[in-house]
């Protein structure tokens, strides 16, 4: 009898454990039926690029990706209704298909994060200042800024978008935000819910946001300029003339006499490697800082003063882009020999750059001469 009831009361735990299971199975699944996963690029590349604009523009292109609740959609357009005034590249998101539904139910955009202080950095005003300080309206993070997820420089919070009765439809009013950012990226994302999704909704979305920085692959004019402006600069200061010293005090260095720099911008030994570092990357910045032309003393900048002269139009050049070299973009840079009898000659530079992970940098430089 008692083998009997033993062996029925285990197939009655095993139905109810297999019913439990498949309760279990149906419920995770309609879980993941309740959400969508969609992604943005952005820049999107349909806004025109200014003087004014274009360090908005000019980054690395990135993807943020998040879950909407099921059936809803972004767009590729802008909303009337969120203007998400301060960010770029501003996106519908619909409670919907947008094609079917048209219900605007919030807006995605980015912005890149402005210069900061130290201080500074740490402000969510001052981080998310071209939304967050206007009259009508803003991300009204000076009165609510609830952080829901950070780590690895990056970080999500929670916010409310304060509109004005100038802009309110229904008067003064609140909707709900969500901020994004990416300190490595310099970058961070802004999105903007209408009030009537629920608490849960707003904390959902902010949870699910990633955001996937694409590597730069090409290289623009402007950074193409600059480098071999600043690389100039550095050879006609190390090779020919010297930045301005002080003639009056000279200090010992390996037996030679050197001057204490006196420009403001590289007068401490700091300043002169972080600039040399915004120029070369790692295999030519050793080339610069180790030449005895400029020294280390005391933690400030020392010359051995020595000026030459140069007959090279530095600020004559030209360049053009060559075959790349091993993946990696070069340019043929033709500077004018100014030495006299010489007028028609070039020296050529065959420069190589190098995406860092701090931009690009020169790779490698060979200097040619063509005598015509």
């Amino acid at each position: 009898m008692k083998k009997f009831f033993a062996a029925g009361l285990a197939a009655a735990l095993a139905l109810s454990l297999a019913a439990c299971e498949e309760k279990k199975e149906d419920t995770d699944n309609t879980a993941e039926s309740s959400v969508v996963s969609v992604s943005v690029e952005f820049p999107s590349g349909a806004e025109k690029i200014t003087e004014n604009n274009k360090e908005i523009f000019d980054i690395n292109k990135f993807t943020v990706s998040f879950s909407l609740p099921s059936g809803w959609s972004v767009s590729d357009e802008p909303s009337e209704d969120f203007p998400l005034i301060g960010a770029w590249s501003v996106r519908g998101i619909y409670d919907g298909t947008y094609a079917e539904a048209n219900n605007c139910i919030g807006a995605v955009g980015y912005n890149v994060i402005p210069e900061l202080s130290d201080e500074e950095k740490n402000i969510p005003a001052a981080v998310y200042n071209q939304i967050a300080l206007g009259n009508d309206y803003q991300f009204a993070v000076r009165e609510r800024y609830d952080i829901v997820r950070s780590g690895d420089d990056r970080e999500t919070a929670l916010t409310d978008v304060y509109y004005s009765e100038a802009l309110g439809r229904d008067g003064e009013r609140l909707n709900k935000g969500i901020l994004m950012l990416d300190r490595q990226a310099g970058v961070y994302v802004a999105v903007e819910l209408d009030a009537s999704i629920t608490d849960e909704q707003h904390r959902q979305i902010a949870e699910s946001m990633e955001i996937t920085v694409s590597e730069k692959t090409d290289i623009t004019d402007a950074e193409i300029k600059r480098l071999i402006e600043d690389s100039h600069f550095i050879t006609l200061m190390t090779e020919y003339d010297t930045l301005p010293f002080d003639q009056v005090e000279p200090s010992k260095w390996q037996d030679r006499d050197y001057y204490k720099v006196t420009d403001e911008r590289f007068d401490e030994w700091d300043e002169w490697v972080e600039y040399v570092r915004t120029i070369y990357s790692e295999n030519m910045e050793e080339q610069i800082l180790t030449n005895a032309r400029y020294v280390s003393i005391n933690g400030f900048t020392f010359t051995d003063g020595i000026a030459k002269g140069c007959d090279i139009l530095f600020d004559k050049y030209t360049y053009e882009m060559a075959d790349p070299i091993d993946g990696r973009p070069v340019c043929i840079v033709k500077i004018p020999d100014a030495y006299e009898g010489s007028e028609g000659d070039f020296y050529v530079e065959t420069i190589t750059f190098e995406n860092t992970e701090n931009g690009w940098r020169i790779y490698d430089c060979v200097l040619d001469y063509e005598d015509n």
